[in-house]
């Protein structure tokens, strides 16, 4: 990676505590990175990782355990295949195979485990953290009109393999069970800052 990566020295500096060589933690990056830049993603690239960070500094003071938080959005969507439907599993348990070479406690790796398994969409987060994770991770729902209708194209890009009238019919029927919550964010930052816009996104798709 180069020397101007600010993502790259960002993994650094979120490891800088941890007591192995440069070059387990180059390795890790590098296949996060390769990952992320798979030709069949549209919208699960590292492009999501970059917002879901950017939101992260927006709560970080939140957050009771913060580290733990950024290596699960690091790799909540590292396994990707959209016909799949054992993603968030196979993610957790990638990262948690990978989370070994840095040492971590087995506690440390079995929260970011549990941490990346409720990113599966709908879930019950129970603790604060949980809670903050999953709304980063639906954050986009919230987004600017523009910005929500690029993900929608990107989202339907990735499963261009799907007949569109199913395709159409199903995406619709997912996006009207965030509508039929009571809430689509639950924490009080994420549901002040976006949750009418995320409704009014989704009432858009479903007319």
């Amino acid at each position: 990676m180069c020397s101007n990566d600010i993502y790259q020295k960002r993994w650094f500096s979120l490891l800088e505590n941890q007591s192995v060589d440069y070059e387990i933690k180059q390795f890790l990056y590098d296949h996060l990175r390769l990952f992320y830049a798979e030709s069949h993603r549209a919208y699960h690239t590292f492009e999501h990782i970059k917002v879901c960070l950017t939101h992260l500094d927006n709560v970080s003071n939140k957050l009771e355990n913060a580290f733990e938080v950024e290596l699960a959005l690091w790799f909540h969507d590292v396994i990707y295949d959209p016909s799949s439907k054992t993603n968030e599993f196979d993610s957790a348990v990638y990262a948690s195979e990978q989370l070994q070479k840095l040492n971590l406690s087995t506690q440390s790796i079995d929260r970011i485990h549990n941490f990346i398994l409720i990113t599966q969409h709908p879930s019950n987060p129970q603790s604060n953290d949980a809670k903050i994770l999953v709304d980063i991770d639906l954050s986009i729902l919230g987004a600017d009109k523009a910005s929500f209708a690029e993900y929608e194209r990107n989202i339907h890009k990735e499963y261009h393999w799907v007949d569109a009238s199913l395709y159409r019919i199903e995406r619709k029927k997912l996006l009207q069970n965030f509508l039929e919550q009571s809430r689509i964010y639950q924490t009080d930052y994420f549901y002040e800052l976006s949750e009418q816009q995320a409704r009014d996104n989704l009432e858009n798709i479903n007319t």
